[in-house]
């Protein structure tokens, strides 16, 4: 990124407001996992998500899966973690997400994003979570963050 770019990004520049960030610029990817049965009883006793499918393989074999699958939920506590790499969490104004696919035990999984639009001081970034080594693409979806974030981003 260069001095052109923040200055023509930063809040209070000239760009037209929702106006794309220079080429949709890639953020860093982070890479968690591999998911363990021991990630999904922990995060389930955390979370108070007991539900079988992610605890139990019978359950999970009556619904059609292999084994147990991650916690969705699982899934945004990494999108948290990656997001909080590079903003400040009172930086953060919302996430949303979809669930899209389910996380096999034993996966690698890598959130990544690519800068959206800045519109009245606020910077919105696309992301997804996918299974490494995969295509599959296990959920997709926005974070909003201060603009601000962008002049820390350049000096990096």
């Amino acid at each position: 990124m260069t001095s052109w770019w923040l200055s023509r990004n930063a809040p209070g520049s000239s760009r037209a407001l929702g106006d794309p960030v220079e080429a949709r610029t890639s953020l860093p990817v982070a890479s968690f996992g591999p998911i363990t049965r021991s990630m999904l009883r922990e995060y389930a006793a955390a979370s108070g998500d007991n539900n079988p499918l992610h605890l139990n393989d019978a359950a999970a074999q009556r619904a059609g899966h292999r084994e147990v699958i991650a916690q969705g939920m699982l899934s945004m506590a990494f999108v948290g973690r990656w997001v909080t790499s590079w903003c400040d969490l009172h930086e953060l104004r919302s996430v949303s997400s979809r669930f899209t696919a389910a996380t096999p035990l034993g996966s690698l999984v890598s959130c990544e994003g690519r800068l959206g639009s800045v519109h009245q001081g606020a910077l919105s970034i696309d992301y997804s979570v996918s299974i490494d080594g995969t295509d599959i693409v296990t959920m997709t979806g926005r974070v909003v963050v201060d603009a601000a974030v962008l002049d820390r981003m350049g000096r990096s």
